[in-house]
């Protein structure tokens, strides 16, 4: 419990650099004074609660006392090697070819995608893209997802790591039908183009088509409510997209 501290050998190597043996070996980042357990506990309770509640939960615990901005810095610095990997693994598919290494397969592949707008702390805002992929569902819970956050990038980087993230889980060579669910939103909806499959159907939620439809309505609750059971017996409306791409 508390502070664990210990002393280690520093050398200097022929050219004048100082090294850590054992940080080496065990793979601690050169000058980090949190341990890699401390540290997975401040960016996992740190992406759910403040970051000074997040220091003094670590302090509750028995671990170590350190400040909100060491939370903060570790919630950001794992985030940006999340997103670091995620871009190589899209660079590597679309660019050099090499396809992600999946644990599974699966013929039909049931996406769904949206995205949430949040404010920064500078009083700008930003948009939270999400996607999620799954061998369909059992009970009401998805099967074997997988899934995909990112903010900042332009949509077509975020199919390109979408469609690399699915790769992570199924084998893409596999696929053969994906079913791509969206709110109806362009840069959602444009996704099944980003999809090299023969058969990729995208759909819109009824309730979005309900909305869009009344808006466009002189009078809209009475038009809206005349053609619901009527779109909505056909579980949304969709857009097939062939393999060429055109929709």
């Amino acid at each position: 419990c508390g502070d664990v501290r210990f002393r280690r050998t520093v050398l200097v190597d022929g050219a004048g650099l100082t090294r850590y043996p054992l940080d080496e070996e065990l793979d601690l980042p050169a000058g980090d004074h949190v341990s890699p357990s401390a540290r997975s506990f401040l960016v996992t309770c740190g992406a759910d609660v403040p970051f000074a509640r997040t220091a003094g939960l670590m302090a509750i615990a028995g671990g170590s006392s350190v400040s909100a901005t060491t939370v903060m810095d570790s919630v950001r610095s794992a985030g940006e090697a999340i997103a670091g990997i995620e871009r190589a693994r899209a660079r590597d598919l679309f660019r050099d070819g090499v396809a992600p290494g999946a644990d599974s397969a699966a013929e039909e592949v049931l996406v769904e995608a949206d995205g949430t707008w949040v404010r920064m702390r500078d009083g700008s805002m930003a948009e939270v893209k999400a996607v999620v992929a799954y061998a369909g569902k059992e009970e009401g819970r998805r099967l074997e997802p997988v899934r995909l956050g990112c903010v900042g990038e332009a949509p077509g980087d975020f199919w390109e790591q979408a469609l690399a993230q699915v790769g992570s889980r199924f084998d893409l060579a596999a696929v053969e039908r994906v079913r791509l669910g969206t709110d109806g939103e362009a840069q959602y909806v444009n996704g099944a183009d980003s999809m090299p499959f023969a058969d990729v159907a995208g759909f819109i939620d009824p309730f979005h088509v309900f909305r869009a439809v009344g808006r466009c309505a002189p009078v809209a609750r009475r038009v809206a409510a005349g053609i619901g059971p009527e779109v909505g017996g056909g579980g949304g409306v969709r857009r097939r997209h062939r393999g060429d791409g055109r929709g």
